[in-house]
């Protein structure tokens, strides 16, 4: 029986679906795992851009990541996030954008964004990814290395004044 689990034959294929869906569907997740803010929602997603069914869990997974971040480092009882989705020239933009409490200093906000920007140097040992816990920034990597295939991508913090965290993949 434990055989037919690596036949890829025997594996379902998952249908493609609309981002609207996934989004809508990752929102409900997010609100009940994730925290201490609560989060509320704006997404920018065309309807009619589709998630292939390959690459659903991969997609899902980084939204996840990036929305459970939101809600654990906004530094309030809940936070206005923007998730903006586009795609141009087959390149797919993941946006994920999050008003932060004033009282986190800005030059905390560009500190954690300069450290993800230098972790994209060191992006090569994978070995953190079981044992990270904090932003899960190796995840993303590997999410999109091997789960997702990508071998260009980019991973991008930035920090809009007065108090506003974004990442984009």
């Amino acid at each position: 029986k434990i055989a037919e689990w690596f036949r890829s034959g025997t594996k379902q294929r998952i249908p493609d679906c609309r981002f609207t869906h996934l989004a809508d569907a990752l929102l409900g997740v997010v609100s009940q795992y994730c925290g201490p803010a609560q989060i509320h929602c704006i997404p920018e997603v065309d309807p009619i851009l589709t998630v292939p069914g390959h690459a659903f869990r991969g997609v899902w997974d980084i939204l996840f990541i990036l929305l459970d971040n939101a809600a654990k480092h906004s530094g309030g009882l809940s936070t206005e996030v923007v998730i903006s989705v586009s795609e141009h020239e087959a390149i797919l933009t993941l946006v994920v954008k999050n008003d932060v409490d004033p009282s986190i200093s800005l030059a905390e906000l560009q500190s954690r964004a300069e450290a993800i920007a230098v972790n994209q140097a060191d992006v090569e040992d994978f070995s953190a990814t079981r044992r990270e816990g904090g932003s899960g920034h190796k995840k993303l990597h590997k999410i999109l290395r091997f789960d997702l295939g990508c071998s260009e991508y980019t991973i991008q913090a930035t920090v809009e004044p007065p108090c506003t965290f974004s990442v984009a993949v």
